[in-house]
């Protein structure tokens, strides 16, 4: 999975011809299905002439390039200009996130997205929030995003969960003989435990990545030993 603060200006490489066709310069979202589909980019030169890309053609989206197979496979964004559905992620950016019971939860800053299939997995809020992305029922608007109202419940359980993996971060960090970079800067600086916290933002948000990705295994094989007693 990716941030698409992580996707947007990276540079497209094309594999068969060894070229460098662009720079990622926006990111399109299905409005219904609620996943990404594309990426436009801008080229090279005077000229900078925009294509786009279907997800589906990129082969890697790496930490400093993306990856496409051929420099045929970029497309003219006319269609995907004139297209309802699709909404450009800088227009859904800075939107209230709110729920169906009329509650705000916070502005939308990021997206957790799926790089394979382009699906939304987690709206990231400023403060460092994120909510598990809830499809059924879930809006994106012109002017807000509706999330249903069990969304909240999520983001708190998700949050508590990040917080407790980020304290026990802290603790092993302290134990350990090698104190870590993140460590060093803490002490180095005097930062409060809120400052602190706000410096290891990424672990915090690798850390709710991995409890998401931890809680759907359990789930999958709870079901499988669900199914399985059914069966017997």
């Amino acid at each position: 999975m990716k941030k698409i603060s992580q996707v947007l200006k990276l540079s497209v490489i094309s594999l068969l011809e060894g070229k460098t066709l662009g720079k990622i310069k926006e990111i399109l979202i299905d409005r219904e299905e609620k996943s990404v589909v594309a990426v436009k980019i801008w080229g090279h030169g005077l000229i900078r002439d925009e294509k786009v890309i279907v997800l589906n053609e990129v082969v890697i989206f790496g930490e400093d390039v993306c990856i496409i197979e051929s420099a045929n496979n970029l497309i003219d964004p006319v269609k995907y200009n004139e297209n309802p559905k699709l909404i450009p992620f800088d227009r859904l950016a800075g939107l209230a996130v709110n729920t169906s019971g009329g509650k705000n939860l916070g502005y939308l800053t990021d997206v957790l997205f799926e790089t394979a299939s382009g699906a939304v997995r987690a709206l990231l809020l400023e403060r460092h929030m994120i909510i598990p992305f809830i499809k059924d029922n879930a809006v994106f608007g012109e002017d807000v995003i509706l999330v249903p109202a069990e969304a909240e419940k999520e983001m708190e359980r998700v949050e508590e969960e990040g917080f407790q993996a980020f304290r026990t971060f802290v603790q092993r960090a302290r134990e350990s003989e090698a104190v870590g970079e993140w460590q060093e800067k803490v002490e180095r600086l005097g930062l409060t435990l809120r400052q602190a916290a706000v410096t290891g933002v990424d672990y915090f948000r690798d850390a709710v990545e991995r409890s998401q990705t931890a809680l759907r295994e359990r789930s999958r094989k709870r079901r499988e030993k669900d199914d399985q007693e059914k069966k017997d």
